[in-house]
């Protein structure tokens, strides 16, 4: 093969050309398709690349030219007028004159000599006034006589087309000229800026640029300046003069004019003023533009609209709602407060409609923030929010039907913005987590029961979940606004929710709900959900929650409003309420405000009193919760929003809820189930509906104890993930199950907890860990509640094993027999009575005899919160082994139990005098202050009166009609709380030692006190009969045993309750009858039925053993006489 040697001096092969080109097997018609549509576009980039270099370079010769020519123009300029412009005279002011035309194209704002020569324009315009024809002016136009002089430069205006439009061209630039200027030197000109203003005539000779530059800005853009000229027209000049300045950044200059005029440092200390003596310049010039935009506003936008139609590229218009991203502008510049509500309204009305992420690069581009300044945007952000909440309840006020209609779309539009402003805001800096309502007002909320840091986090999640915008970054060494920190607290201000909950929800009767059309309900159902989501991010900031529901559920009547102007009409139209909400939450459509408006009315509860709901009848009325002609009300409501989120519905197989969806079930959950228990609880005290309407209508009984049942034997407790629906139900809604299941569901799991442990008693039989178990404790009878403490408290896991007694008695001998279970049951009762024996001073009576700790305890009892956390071990072993014990517990001491916080309505269940008192002081119509009362309550230590403070510094607040409330609260949350807190937590130790606090979450007081002490529905003798024991020749059919229980069927209820005590030791049946009593009740022959003189004796009782010792009586009537008269004095308890 031929070779050649190629350029480089290399031997190459000679390649071989092919003429029938290449085979198909090289390359496939798809690669020859992309190889030229490759090569067509790499053409089409050379091509666009020379045509961006040849624009660019045009460009640039271009701004070179024009710089060449604004020198030359500057040259010729001041060789014409001089330096100073001081050789121009009002001559020269004339449209074909070259002074303004050529000042305004070469003038340069960032000289500091073309500043001055601005300035020294300004000063001819002023002083070349019509000598004549001066017309009245108003407002920030006058001058400082009170009239608008009539310019000589707006007069050229009137003598032809060409010569108006030039003149208006001429006053565009050289208003616009003046505005960056004095926006550009703001900081250098600042203290000019804050001087008084001087009006156009001291202006035209003042030596300083400010003045006369301001004053030119106001006249040129006021519309009496152009009357005399151009007649009706003059408003469309100002108009056209205004827009001219807005697309050249009119509002971003004002902007910094704005922080000039009034350093945000000096806000607090000019606000503070009482009056100020002048305007400041600065400041009048912002508010005469600011004015005269919002009052043009359709002119100005109409002129905008023709400038982006006539131009390609249009310059970013800033709008009016640049301003109010000045920090407390409305603090730093008063004169603006008569157009705040058009600002305000303006401002919402442009910026509702932007996503996050557009309101975020608004905040980011539209103020020109240096890129090292990152907390820049939030603090823009920061400042915006708080103005719009400082002004929301004044723009949004309406007294009557027709301005509350009026309200409804600026409030809307409000809680758009202000809930994307909060998704963007960092929280911490602007909330941070140490605010709490300061004040006496505060007090009654300080220890509400609910933790406000954890159970917000299902608020939190469920609130943000919703905007995917990453918030605003923020410098952590930062120092935020202390003044737009305290202005945007002002998201829980009263008068800013009740202006928005009346504008969103404007019914709060039947009567006004009831003319609410169906086609409406739909699109009340949208601004329902927009509201709710806006105040659920508010309850989700650091240290609002509380205050934020407790104005909910008073000064916005949030609970009536949202009931009468949405659920109650979507509960009868489901179709047409509930609206789902189509989102990543899952909302069925009622889940959300169902959330808030359970809150809001858990919160009412609270805090109002039980005077309120059943007196007053709010905040809805009784027949509003139960209504029994129709299936409403709230009651059926609660119901089927917790039957359908806790049984019904079912979570996606997939990946379960998204984390926004189990946030708000858990919230609902939460929420509602709270409330229903604060409902069924004051109807147990006074009922206004029947117990059904409170349990679920369709809970399958079978399925339900099933399920239990499941959840127990795999030993899952009641808050663990995977636990079932049952104990679903159980954990958030208990009162939708009947008392007797959940009852009969706390003996199944003790029950099985007793099995487990008797179990591993098996297993570690011969273990030191529980060998005390299988030992007696020998109990000296002289000194039981001694003996008992000393010799259990000790005993740790083995308490929950079996225990037995062997009594000792005063002679130190033991006593004979044997600790079947029934020693053991004579033991509690005999510690019970003794513990808990008032006189003894651990626990204390009150006026009802109900029993709860001592607060003094300590101060008199050695050991005292040992003993009494004894006692509670007592009290847990006591329902952990199924002995009914007679122990009268206060109502408020039995609420503790499930970790419920007692507020004012509990009181009357341990001081009832103290209740009344309170009430009088919460209705009292006089001077509260002439009562003479202060923040502290006073205490009986030991008979000596000690005042203790329930405030800081306490004895320096006096009690007003204003803190009355705050007052009230903080007194039952001392007596019921604080006074009691260290005993009770001590006792509660106890118990929970043996009765997981999860068991007993499912039951009121008044059911725990039956858990403890038997059921509170009487005697039943056919129950009895059915589950009673004989022995010693007694049998079912024996002729005495047939007259005992016809005589016992002639017992009063009370009779009835003395025998029960009688033979049990306690006066109530058991809580689901005596097939649960242990040991069983049993009734022994005592004698023989030979022998006469066995009538004559008196029944017995052993009530260690349940076991009732009948002499074999001839009659009924001769068994009634006996039975009471041996249950009347007391006699006939023996030992077996």
């Amino acid at each position: 093969m031929a070779q050649f040697r190629s350029w480089t001096g290399d031997f190459k092969k000679e390649q071989r050309v092919s003429l029938v080109g290449r085979s198909r097997a090289e390359e496939t018609r798809a690669q020859v398709l992309e190889r030229t549509r490759k090569e067509r576009e790499q053409r089409r980039q050379e091509k666009l690349q020379l045509r961006s270099a040849t624009t660019i370079q045009a460009a640039w010769r271009g701004l070179q030219a024009r710089q060449r020519h604004q020198a030359e123009v500057r040259r010729q300029w001041l060789a014409c007028y001089g330096n100073q412009a001081d050789t121009a005279s009002s001559v020269h002011l004339a449209p074909d004159s070259g002074f303004l035309r050529g000042l305004c194209y070469f003038a340069d704002i960032t000289e500091a000599q073309d500043v001055q020569l601005l300035a020294a324009a300004c000063r001819l315009v002023l002083a070349s006034q019509q000598a004549a024809g001066a017309v009245a002016g108003t407002g920030p136009a006058a001058g400082a006589g009170g009239q608008a002089p009539q310019l000589l430069l707006c007069m050229h205006a009137a003598a032809s087309k060409q010569q108006a439009e030039s003149s208006l061209y001429q006053c565009q630039q050289l208003v616009a000229l003046c505005l960056a200027a004095l926006s550009r030197h703001a900081e250098e000109l600042g203290g000019q800026l804050r001087q008084p203003r001087l009006g156009a005539a001291a202006a035209a000779s003042s030596a300083i640029p400010v003045p006369p530059m301001v004053e030119v800005a106001l006249l040129l853009t006021a519309p009496n300046s152009w009357e005399a000229a151009l007649g009706q027209a003059a408003a469309a000049a100002s108009a056209q003069i205004l827009e001219f300045a807005i697309r050249h950044g009119l509002f971003a200059q004002l902007a910094a004019i704005a922080a000039a005029v009034c350093p945000e440092v000096q806000a607090a200390a000019s606000g503070a003023s009482a009056q100020r003596k002048a305007v400041p310049c600065g400041e009048a010039l912002l508010t005469a533009l600011t004015v005269r935009i919002l009052g043009q506003q359709a002119v100005v936008t109409q002129r905008q609209q023709q400038q982006q139609r006539r131009q390609q590229h249009v310059s970013k218009v800033q709008g009016v709602q640049l301003l109010l991203c000045q920090p407390m502008l409305l603090q730093r510049l008063p004169t603006l407060a008569p157009a705040a509500t058009r600002l305000w309204r303006q401002t919402v009305a442009t910026l509702h409609a932007l996503p996050a992420s557009a309101l975020s690069t608004w905040l980011h581009d539209s103020h020109g923030f240096d890129a090292s300044n990152v907390g820049a945007a939030a603090g823009a952000a920061a400042a915006l929010l708080g103005n719009l909440l400082e002004g929301a309840a004044a723009a949004l006020k309406a007294d009557d039907g027709q301005q509350l209609a009026a309200a409804r779309q600026p409030a809307l539009q409000f809680v758009s913005l202000a809930s994307t402003l909060l998704a963007l805001l960092p929280c911490e800096p602007f909330f941070p987590s140490s605010t709490r309502w300061a004040g006496a007002d505060a007090s009654k909320w300080a220890d509400d029961d609910e933790d406000e840091g954890g159970e917000g986090q299902a608020l939190l999640v469920a609130a943000t979940a919703a905007t995917k915008a990453a918030r605003l970054p923020w410098d952590p060494a930062q120092q935020a606004s202390q003044g737009v920190v305290a202005q945007l607290q002002l998201v829980s201000s009263g008068s800013l929710l009740r202006a928005l909950v009346r504008a969103v929800l404007p019914h709060s009767s039947a009567a006004a709900g009831s003319s609410q059309q169906s086609g409406q309900l739909r699109q009340t159902a949208a601004d329902v959900r927009q509201l709710c989501s806006l105040l659920q991010q508010l309850m989700a900031l650091p240290g609002q929650r509380q205050r934020v529901l407790v104005m909910l559920a008073f000064s916005a009547d949030l609970v009536q409003r949202l009931w009468f102007s949405y659920l109650r009409p979507a509960q009868a139209a489901p179709g047409e309420g509930w609206v789902p909400s189509g989102d990543a939450a899952c909302d069925p459509g009622w889940m959300l405000p169902v959330t808030l408006f359970s809150l809001a009315y858990s919160s009412f509860i609270i805090t109002a009193g039980d005077d309120e709901l059943y007196t007053a009848q709010r905040p809805l009325p009784l027949t509003e919760l139960y209504d029994p002609q129709s299936a409403g009300g709230v009651l059926a409501l609660l119901k089927m929003a917790l039957w359908h989120v806790l049984w019904m519905e079912v979570a996606p197989l997939q990946g379960g809820w998204a984390p926004e969806a189990a946030a708000l079930r858990l919230k609902l959950k939460q929420a509602a189930g709270k409330l229903m228990g604060q409902l069924h609880d004051r109807c147990c005290h006074h009922p206004f509906a029947p117990t059904e309407a409170f349990q679920a209508d369709a809970l399958p009984g079978e399925r339900f104890q099933s399920e239990m049942q499941a959840g127990t034997a795999a030993g899952r407790q009641l808050t663990e993930e995977g636990s079932g629906r049952a104990w679903g139900l159980l954990s958030f809604a208990p009162f939708l199950v009947p008392f007797r299941e959940r009852a009969k569901l706390f003996q199944a799991v003790v029950a099985q907890e007793r099995d487990r442990y008797s179990d591993m008693e098996i297993m570690h039989s011969f273990s030191h860990q529980f060998g005390s178990a299988h030992r007696f404790l020998p109990i000296k009878r002289t000194q039981v509640l001694h003996d008992a403490f000393e010799k259990m408290s000790g005993m740790g896991e083995a308490l929950h094993g079996r225990i037995r007694i062997q009594f000792i008695d005063a002679h130190g001998m033991e006593e004979a027999g044997v600790d079947g279970g029934g020693l053991f049951k004579e033991f509690l009762e005999m510690v019970v009575r003794e513990g808990f024996d008032p006189n003894l001073g651990l626990f204390k009576a009150t006026t009802d005899n109900r029993l709860y700790p001592n607060p003094q305890a300590q101060l008199t009892v050695d050991n005292a919160l040992r003993l009494i956390e004894f006692l509670g071990r007592v009290v847990g072993k006591a329902m952990y082994e199924g002995i009914l014990v007679e122990l009268p517990l206060a109502p408020f001491f039995l609420k503790k139990f499930r970790g419920a916080y007692c507020d004012i309505n509990d009181l009357p269940t341990l001081d009832p005098e103290l209740h009344r008192n309170l009430f009088f002081l919460k209705r009292y119509e006089g001077d509260v202050a002439d009562l003479g009362l202060s923040f502290t309550i006073t205490d009986i230590v030991l008979g000596v009166a000690q005042e203790v403070e329930l405030a800081p510094n306490g004895h320096d607040v006096a009690v007003t009609g204003d803190n009355r409330l705050a007052y009230i609260h903080r007194v039952a949350d001392y007596r019921l709380n604080k006074q009691i807190r260290e005993a009770t937590a001590a006792f509660l130790k106890g118990l929970h030692e043996l009765i997981k606090p999860e068991w007993v979450r499912m039951f009121n007081e008044e059911e725990l006190q039956m858990l403890i002490s038997g059921g509170q529905q009487g005697l039943d003798i056919d129950d009895m009969r059915t589950h009673v024991q004989y022995s010693g020749g007694y049998h079912e059919e024996h002729p005495v045993i047939q007259e005992f229980w016809r005589a016992l069927a002639t017992f009063t209820p009370k009779e009835q309750a003395d025998f029960l005590r009688f033979v049990t030791s306690c006066a109530r049946p058991p809580l689901l009858g005596f097939q649960y009593l242990s040991p069983p009740l049993a009734i022994q022959l005592a004698g023989s039925m030979l022998d006469e003189r066995a009538p004559d004796r008196l029944p017995t009782a052993a009530t260690c053993m349940n076991l009732l010792k009948l002499p074999p009586y001839r009659s009924a009537q001769q068994i009634r006489d006996k039975l009471l008269y041996a249950v009347e004095s007391g006699a006939g308890f023996e030992l077996s």
